[in-house]
């Protein structure tokens, strides 16, 4: 159990989250993060078409989605990020059609996007797999 005579005291300039910096990422301080995805090829004569993903969001953290997909692996790193309405929206659902691509790209990337309500809670994203139809 917990006793004075097994205390370690560790110098610190105050508790978690308070350690002189703001909470939240580095980029813009929201406590969201992303984790961007290798680029993925589609399989020849197949296209992409659904974003599946097995996940548990407990204690109010969220998991969203984003996509960009071009004709080659070169041109998708130049495209802008896009939800299933377009640029600023996301995927929310699992199993969603991925119905903004056109029909020569070959190449995708996908962006799972953690939010958390106090930047101690996330996410536990455990399962990604991309539809690809003729």
């Amino acid at each position: 159990g917990f006793s004075n005579k097994r205390r370690h005291h560790i110098p610190t300039v105050g508790v978690h989250l308070d350690a002189m910096v703001d909470a939240g990422n580095i980029y813009n301080r929201r406590y969201e993060w992303s984790y961007i995805s290798p680029a993925i090829k589609a399989p020849y004569d197949f296209r992409f078409a659904a974003l599946h993903w097995k996940a548990q969001t407990p204690s109010g953290t969220t998991l969203k989605f984003q996509i960009r997909s071009a004709k080659t692996q070169k041109e998708l790193h130049q495209l802008p990020w896009s939800g299933s309405s377009g640029p600023n929206s996301f995927y929310k659902e699992s199993g969603s059609t991925l119905s903004n691509l056109k029909k020569n790209d070959r190449w995708l990337q996908y962006q799972a996007i953690f939010g958390s309500p106090d930047a101690g809670n996330s996410a536990l994203l455990t399962e990604i797999s991309i539809q690809c139809e003729r």
